[in-house]
This record gives C-alpha cells, structure tokens and sequence, in this order.
C-alpha cells in the first residue's frame, strides 16, 4: 500500500535527491589547464564533478563534468564569479577561455572564471565521432550524409537525450552549489548566449549578470538558416558597396567581380602558405571556393 501511495512522486523524489547530490561540496586542487597540444597551459584549480546522466532519475547512468577556476589575482575576490559559456554547440568552455584569456585578464583582476565544460564537450563526457571532412565540405549526398549521422549516434558512449541545454543549465546549477559560489555573472558567445538566457530564466535567483555575444535566440533553430542568411549578409553588403558613391568608384562592379573570383577559385582552386596557428612555420593550403565561403562567412 505505501508503495502505490509513494508511486506518484517517486520522479520528483528522484529530482530531489538529484538536487541535494548535486549541492555536495566539491574539493578543488591545483592543475594546469590547456586549450590543446602545442597550446600554452595555466595554472588552475580543477575538480570533476559527478551528476546523473539523466535528471529526472528515470534513466539510470552517471557522468562527470570538467570544473575549473582560473583564480583571481587579488587576494580578497569579489564573491561572483565569471562563467563564459563556449559557442558551437560543442566548444568546451575551458579551451573557448584559454584561446581569449587575454580578453578576460581586466575581469580576472578580483573575480574567479568559473569554466565548466557542458555535458558533451571538452572533457565532460564527450560526444564525439570521427568524420570524413568531405561531410565538412558539403561533398556527401544527402542520403549519405543520413546514413553517417544515424551510425554516428548508434557510436555514442551516452544517450544523446540527455545531451541538451535544458539539462546543461542544471549542471551549471549544480557547479555553482557545489563550489558555494552566490549568484553568476554568465558571458556566452553564440550558442553559449542561449545557454546564458536559458540559465537566467529558470535560475534567476543564481544570476548576477549576463552578458550575451553574438546572440542566438532562444526560438531560432541553429543551423538550418546559416547558409541562406549567410548568403543574403554578403549580398546585402555588395548591394551597401554599390550604392555608396566613394564604395562604388572604388570597387566598381563588385558583385561581378565576387561572382567572378568564386567561378575561378571553384574551376582552380590555389595553392597557399598559411603560418600555424601555434608554431607560426608556413604550412601549404589548398585555397578553394569552401575556403573562400568559410572566410567570407566569418567577416561578415
């Protein structure tokens, strides 16, 4: 009988348990944190924080999620931290930090940068698999494209239901609890910005601030517009170009010279020299139309 009468909220006593779980303190100790190999590394204070593969307890499974404080450089920091939240999705927020952390030094002065790898990313549980780059260049039919997509998911470690950013927010509450920081100042950049707007509104009494960057809204569907929008970008700048009288006379026919440089570079592509990104030593590169589009694409 007290079974039956239990059974009805045996969900939420699942979600509570989760919550008091996640509030446990968690020890840090020191380490070094790195964006990758060859990258420059720093001095941290790092913790692995343990949280249930599915909230609502229904599925059974743990995972582990990557905490890092890089430590402020005042003795006496302010109490709320700072929480950058990586872009993609799939960026960790610990290499997304360490490619920037010059942007973050003034911030870092008297405040901690909380960094949390989300579920998924960086060394939270990875969700990973190998692709072909032909998939990355657009060279795959659609019909392939599905069928490395659906075999990919059947590769996964852990059920990618509960890989979303409902249950990353919850995550990040949990970090904040663990470590007994007060209310967060959330950056996100991108995607990360629907992550920080999605955290403020269901934790609204555990945000202090929120800087967003480069914003996705929460009711736009990441992906499916990119290229079209893309596409109008630069044609709304070439049409800006050649109305301008000064832009126009010094760029005369501007839309048939782009049209023109994509034909060559799409019959021809050209061989170039790029320095590396982390030794600086000229590496070869093969400069095509996709290489022309992923550039055009970032500056605009």
């Amino acid at each position: 009988m007290r079974r039956k009468l239990l059974r009805p909220f045996l969900p939420l006593l699942a979600l509570l348990a989760s919550g008091f779980a996640a509030a446990q303190p968690v020890a840090l100790e020191d380490c070094r944190i790195s964006a990758g190999p060859g990258m420059p590394s720093m001095e941290a204070r790092c913790a692995t924080l343990s949280r249930p593969l599915d909230p609502s307890g229904e599925v059974e499974g743990e995972i582990e999620l990557r905490v890092a404080v890089a430590p402020a450089l005042d003795l006496e920091p302010e109490p709320d931290p700072l929480v950058p939240i990586a872009g993609g999705p799939g960026q960790g927020s610990v290499q997304f930090f360490l490619s920037h952390a010059g942007a973050f030094e003034r911030v870092r002065r008297n405040r901690d940068i909380l960094l949390v790898d989300q579920r998924g990313t960086g060394e939270s549980a990875t969700m990973d698999c190998e692709f072909d780059d032909d998939i990355v260049e657009g060279q795959y039919s659609i019909e392939l494209t599905i069928e490395y997509t659906e075999s990919c998911l059947a590769r996964l470690p852990h059920d990618p239901r509960f890989f979303t950013t409902s249950v990353a927010v919850e995550d990040l509450e949990a970090v904040r609890q663990a470590l007994g920081y007060g209310p967060l100042n959330l950056y996100g950049v991108s995607y990360g910005s629907r992550v920080a707007q999605h955290f403020a509104r269901r934790y609204p009494e555990s945000t202090r601030t929120m800087i967003v960057d480069g914003v996705v809204p929460p009711q736009k569907a990441i992906g499916p517009e990119i290229a079209t929008e893309s596409q109008k970008a630069v044609e709304d700048i070439l049409a800006r170009c050649i109305e301008d009288a000064n832009c126009g006379e010094r760029f005369p026919d501007i839309d048939q010279t782009f049209r023109r440089v994509l034909q060559i570079l799409d019959d021809s592509p050209v061989e170039i020299e790029v320095p590396h990104p982390n030794t600086g030593r000229p590496e070869p590169l093969t400069f095509g139309r996709n290489e022309f589009a992923a550039a055009i694409r970032l500056l605009a």
